[in-house]
């Protein structure tokens, strides 16, 4: 399984490699439109966005994991 989940990593990565490869976060202020980042500097730029949306997604798999544990003891607890 977990040969997989690295083939998985794997092709996500070099998807990200070719996505990313032809991207810009840039800002227009008047007319003038300022390169901040190209490519894989984007990840550099936008860092706490991508931390925010790992850690939102942990909470959601430990919300549905406790929900789960909850009706299964209620399930139990209802059977005595």
């Amino acid at each position: 399984m977990c040969i997989v989940i690295i083939g998985l990593l794997l092709l996500l990565l070099y998807y990200s490699d070719s996505l990313l490869e032809g991207l810009q976060l840039s800002e227009t202020i008047d007319q003038n439109v300022i390169v901040i980042a190209e490519g894989w500097e984007i990840i550099q730029a936008i860092w706490p966005f991508a931390l925010f949306a790992f850690m939102s997604g942990v909470l959601v798999v430990l919300l549905a994991l406790r929900l789960k544990s909850m009706l299964h003891e209620a399930k139990q607890n209802k059977e005595k």
